[in-house]
């Protein structure tokens, strides 16, 4: 029966605690402190190497599996480099999402701005090199350019958020 009791009582002030604690405040880059956040969805350019099959190859292959070209190749992974003020914030190289990495890249970084005038420097470059011109069908489907760059001065309000996403083959900067 004591036993019972303590455990009620137990449970009561642990509830309480959870309770109580619930309404703190909890401040986590300060008062003052803004963000520089990016957020975009872009489809990584497709590099695919083909060739044409031989008589003898197309002969080997059932009649429903035959195509004359072979295509092999997957996506290309993006670097992106964040400068604030001439300091590098974050350096990543980014791969399309799925086990064959040819989804769409999902970008969704936050990082904390002192307010004021300050200088962002984004890049979002290819890592593997191409001599193929790009390809229309890639600009129709919304793949990202080999290169991308933000070289910009904002004024960044205290406790605001400076936004950078991607539409239209360019970065888009939305300022609160």
């Amino acid at each position: 029966m004591i036993r019972r009791l303590a455990l009620g009582l137990v449970v009561a002030l642990v509830a309480w605690l959870l309770a109580a604690s619930s309404g703190a405040t909890v401040t986590w880059h300060g008062d003052e402190a803004a963000l520089l956040r990016l957020s975009w969805v872009a489809r990584p350019e497709r590099i695919e190497e083909c060739r044409s099959r031989t008589d003898a190859e197309l002969a080997e292959q059932p009649a429903h599996m035959r195509q004359a070209r072979e295509c092999r190749g997957g996506s290309a992974s993006y670097r992106l480099a964040v400068t604030i003020d001439g300091e590098p914030i974050a350096e990543d190289v980014l791969e399309g999402g799925g086990l064959r990495k040819d989804r769409a890249i999902f970008v969704l970084q936050e990082h904390p701005l002192q307010p004021g005038a300050r200088r962002v420097q984004i890049r979002f470059s290819r890592v593997e090199p191409s001599d193929r011109p790009v390809d229309s069908a890639d600009v129709r489907r919304g793949a990202v350019p080999r290169s991308l760059v933000l070289d910009t001065v904002v004024q960044v309000p205290a406790a605001g958020v400076v936004l950078v996403s991607f539409g239209d083959s360019a970065f888009i900067l939305k300022l609160p």
